[in-house]
């Protein structure tokens, strides 16, 4: 007897087999009470890159609540709500012989009706390597870091230093000495004066000196 998929309302899948595929027949194998409203939903086929058909039966209906089946179906059926326990048959292409499935051979079908699965880990871990190799072999900072003009030396950010305003109050204040004006000029020690121009200064002063004497003399009354 082949094997058919039975997913319960928890998503747990498990795999039976059946004699007969009709819905009046599959709803037992669901655990339903009654086969009501429970029937064909959908069918998979070759129009979804399939060599089989695959055909889901269901009950949408009566809704009641904690009965939600929480199973992520494929398209076009992943936003419709069933109820209970679903069913997954396989059969070929003409409908008209049912093939054995089982819970491997589901997990296939299901990743090739969602176009396939990415492995997100595996990608990145690539990236990153050869982000790795890029840098390998780079100019360093003294923390091992590559300069990539975000990273730079701690003796390239001595002077960006930020202070919270609790330790900017307690910063010592450092006293400078008063730095001489750069436009003040040095004195410049004077020359000895010329020795013969010294001679001369004083026997021109001693002239003036010998006249002015002589003018008051001339004006004293005789």
């Amino acid at each position: 007897m082949p094997h058919i998929i039975v997913i319960d309302k928890t998503g747990t899948i498990k795999s039976t087999n059946v004699k007969d595929v009709s819905a009046e027949t599959l709803y037992k194998k669901a655990g339903l009470k009654s086969g009501e409203n429970f029937k064909l939903q959908h069918t998979w086929n070759k129009s979804n890159g399939l060599m089989c058909s695959i055909s889901l039966y269901a009950k949408t209906s009566p809704v009641r609540a904690g009965t939600e089946n929480k199973y992520d179906f494929p398209p076009p059926v992943d936003n419709t709500l069933f109820f209970g326990s679903c069913v997954i048959v396989r059969q070929n292409l003409e409908l008209t012989e049912v093939q054995d499935l089982k819970e491997p051979d589901w997990n296939e079908i299901y990743e090739s009706l969602f176009g396939g699965f990415e492995d997100i880990g595996v990608n990145d871990s690539e990236d990153e390597s050869e982000n790795d190799d890029d840098d390998v072999g780079g100019p360093r900072t003294k923390q091992n870091y590559v300069k990539d003009g975000f990273v730079v030396d701690d003796d390239e950010c001595d002077d960006d230093v930020y202070l919270s305003e609790e330790e900017e109050e307690e910063k010592p204040i450092r006293k400078t000495k008063p730095r001489k004006n750069a436009t003040q000029k040095h004195s410049v020690p004077t020359q000895n004066p010329n020795p013969i121009q010294t001679t001369q200064l004083i026997e021109d002063r001693l002239d003036d000196e010998l006249v002015e004497e002589e003018y008051h003399v001339g004006l004293q009354p005789a």
